[in-house]
């Protein structure tokens, strides 16, 4: 993870993760993944994951993720978020969404998936993150 500082000199961190997955094709795999509001769906941790505000799938839809585990809470029974979609690219199989609110100790949060075949014709996901960190909420 790179360090840093953002354009107005606040902390500011950096990441990418990609992985390959045996299986689906990248298409099949985008048909789960471009529903915005199926993070519970792939992702274990999220208990619930629904659409508060906007139409799906389109970018100004704001989502509800939540699930047992809060790193910045521990003694809050569950951690959530709200997040919204900025922008799709569906002939690219990505997008990209913010955190507008949340009890998990993030400040600003951004972050982009994707998903897209390696050249061996394999699935790659890669989710690239964009993190800027508020020091007034960051997790001792």
């Amino acid at each position: 993870m790179a360090h840093g500082l953002d354009r107005e000199g606040a902390p500011e961190w950096r990441g990418a993760v990609r992985a390959t997955a045996a299986g689906p094709t990248p298409d099949q795999a985008w048909a789960l993944l471009r529903d915005f509001c199926s993070l519970d769906r792939w992702v274990s941790l999220v208990q619930t994951c629904r659409r508060l505000e906007g139409a799906d799938g389109e970018p100004g839809c704001v989502r509800y993720c939540a699930g047992p585990v809060n790193m910045a809470a521990p003694e809050e029974p569950v951690g959530w978020s709200k997040e919204r979609l900025v922008e799709v690219d569906a002939a690219g199989r990505s997008y990209s969404y913010e955190v507008v609110e949340t009890n998990k100790g993030f400040g600003r949060y951004r972050a982009t998936i994707g998903v897209e075949a390696d050249p061996a014709g394999r699935l790659e996901e890669e989710i690239m993150t964009n993190v800027e960190d508020d020091p007034a909420l960051r997790v001792p």
